[in-house]
C-alpha cells in the first residue's frame, strides 16, 4: 500500500511538473534581404552624367526628342542630374536622397531607395513624383509624392524582363514601372521601361497615347 502511494505521488508530481513546463519554439532567424540594394548598383539604372544623350521618337507622329544631360552631381549615397529636352524645351531632373529610403512594402527585410523625377521650364513648372524604387522587386510599390493631394496613387514595378525589342533594337535587363498619377506628367498615368546602363528606353503617357521609344543613345556613367 505504501509503495502504491509513493508511486502515485511520484506520478502526480510528474504530471504537475510537465503541465507547468512551457516548450517555447526556438526563435526564427532574422530574414535577410535577397536583393542587392546598394546605391552603386542603383546608379547603373538611374544615374547618368553630363554629356549623356538619348534620342526618342514618338511612335504615332514620328516627332523626335533629343535629351541631353547638362549637369550632374553625386556622392556615396545620393545623386542628382538634369536633362534638356528639345521637344517642348523641358528641363527634367532625376535625384535620389537617402532620407527617402524606407523598408520595402512587399519585402520588409530590404531597404528601398526612391528616385524622383521633376519636369518644368521657366514660367511653367509641371511637378515632381517618386517614380522608381530600387531594388527591383516585382509588384513592389510605393505611394507617389507630389500629387497635389491626390491620395492613394502609387507607382508599381509591373515587369522585369530579360529583353525588349523597340524599333528593331533589342535592349536587355528591363524594369517596367507604372505610375497611376505622374505629377511630372501633369498627373497622367505613365509607364516607363528602363534598361540597365542605358536608362529609359520607352515612356508611355497613357491618357494622351504618347509612346516615346529610344532610337539612339550615347551613355556616360
Amino acid at each position: 500500500m505504501i509503495k502504491y502511494l509513493v508511486h502515485l505521488l511520484v506520478f502526480i508530481t510528474l504530471c504537475v511538473v510537465l503541465a507547468t513546463c512551457k516548450h517555447e519554439p526556438p526563435p526564427e532567424p532574422p530574414k535577410v534581404c535577397q536583393y542587392d540594394s546598394s546605391i552603386e548598383e542603383m546608379k547603373k539604372w538611374y544615374y547618368f552624367k553630363t554629356g549623356t544623350q538619348w534620342i526618342y521618337q514618338e511612335q504615332t507622329t514620328g516627332e523626335l526628342d533629343t535629351v541631353t544631360v547638362y549637369d550632374h552631381a553625386d556622392g556615396s549615397d545620393w545623386f542628382d542630374f538634369y536633362e534638356f529636352h528639345t521637344y517642348g524645351g523641358w528641363l527634367v531632373n532625376y535625384w535620389h536622397d537617402p532620407s527617402w529610403s524606407f523598408p520595402c512594402l512587399t519585402t520588409n527585410e530590404c531597404s528601398c531607395h526612391k528616385v524622383f523625377r521633376s519636369r518644368g521650364k521657366p514660367g511653367n513648372y509641371v511637378g515632381e513624383a517618386s517614380l522608381f524604387i530600387y531594388p527591383h522587386i516585382l509588384n513592389n510599390y510605393a505611394g507617389l509624392y507630389g500629387e497635389a493631394g491626390e491620395f492613394g496613387q502609387k507607382t508599381v514595378l509591373i515587369g522585369i524582363r530579360d529583353s525588349i525589342i523597340l524599333n528593331d533594337s533589342t535592349y536587355f535587363q528591363i524594369a517596367t514601372w507604372e505610375a497611376s498619377s505622374d505629377a511630372s506628367e501633369s498627373h497622367d498615368s505613365t509607364e516607363y521601361s528602363i534598361a540597365k546602363n542605358i536608362g529609359i528606353v520607352q515612356q508611355r503617357i497613357l491618357e494622351t497615347n504618347k509612346d516615346w521609344c529610344l532610337i539612339s543613345y550615347s551613355i556616360i556613367q
